[in-house]
């Protein structure tokens, strides 16, 4: 891949653009274009989806995985927060930023509550990008963090069962001499 600049023979090799899959939630063809062209000015390789109603958006869901999800406030068919909802029912841990138009500090705020992850407005596309990077790591966190718990879990589980399974009397104290915990024997 190669960038064109302004003298057509100085061309560069480009830096790998980062992958990013984008369910768009969005009713207008020209609206979700420009969001097109943001991601890509912002170097990502994408691959998207733009649905418009909650069935496309639940087969789109089944189909996925996703990176993010942009959603338009408000559409004939839909709208964030029920964007917002079948993200939640679905248990999917995708980011949702709403893009629109227009919105008030009250509706910013509801979606918010509702579970988005940020809220742009369309004519300030400039936060998207940093929106989406931001969000896209916050996920991974959350996801490492699921990772870890279910790994103690086991573990836990693991020194409940070796415990209960030994016929010997095994106790663990604290610094103090307190027992913190004792199996049945």
């Amino acid at each position: 891949t190669h960038i064109e600049s302004a003298h057509p023979s100085a061309q560069t090799a480009a830096a790998p653009r980062q992958p990013l899959r984008a369910l768009i939630i969005e009713d207008s063809e020209q609206d979700a274009a420009l969001l097109v062209r943001e991601l890509r000015r912002g170097g990502y390789d994408l691959s998207f989806e733009r649905v418009d109603n909650e069935a496309a958006m639940n087969s789109a869901i089944a189909r996925g995985p996703w990176d993010v999800v942009l959603a338009d406030y408000s559409m004939p068919q839909f709208n964030a927060n029920g964007v917002l909802r079948v993200i939640t029912a679905g248990a999917a841990d995708i980011p949702c930023i709403v893009v629109s138009g227009s919105v008030g500090e009250e509706i910013a705020v509801e979606v918010m509550r509702a579970g988005a992850q940020d809220l742009v407005l369309k004519h300030n596309l400039k936060r998207l990008l940093p929106a989406i990077v931001r969000e896209i790591e916050a996920a991974k966190t959350r996801s490492e963090r699921r990772a870890t718990d279910a790994k103690l879990d086991r573990e836990r589980q693991l020194l409940k069962q070796l415990m209960e399974g030994i016929p010997d009397a095994i106790s663990f104290k604290d610094g103090e001499r307190r027992y913190m915990r004792l199996n049945d024997s």
